[in-house]
């Protein structure tokens, strides 16, 4: 089912209903941390498993998502992180955070998120509303 369940309702009916023993999420596609929490509290109930991967977010994406599956994601399977080499650019260093097949999560306050200073010259332009 995975890019298949993309509304939060719509995923919560199914993990209800298919007798599924593993969920795979993409939070950044699902929306708040509430729904996340959610879907986290139905699972463990339903004792369904869930596996966190990435949809292709930038380094920031992919440390929140890292960050829900350290959470409540399955300690038994492996969740879809390792995406940031399949972007051409990206600010964050990667490599400090994944080695060996683990995802090592800093212990540095909030994300803890590295910016590479290679690739942090980038033009920013004001939104325009």
């Amino acid at each position: 089912m995975d890019e298949s369940l993309y509304q939060v309702d719509d995923t919560k009916e199914w993990v209800r209903n298919s007798g599924a023993d593993t969920l795979i999420l993409k939070p950044m596609i699902l929306g708040s941390f509430d729904h996340i929490r959610e879907l986290c509290s139905l699972a463990d109930s339903l004792n369904v498993k869930i596996v966190f991967t990435s949809a292709l977010e930038t380094g920031i994406g992919r440390m929140m998502t890292a960050t829900f599956a350290a959470a409540c994601g399955s300690k038994e399977h492996v969740h879809g992180l390792a995406t940031g080499s399949l972007l051409q650019k990206d600010l964050t260093k990667d490599s400090f955070f994944i080695g060996n097949g683990s995802f090592y999560l800093p212990d540095q306050p909030g994300l803890g998120i590295a910016l590479d200073p290679r690739k942090t010259e980038i033009e920013l332009k004001p939104l325009e509303i």
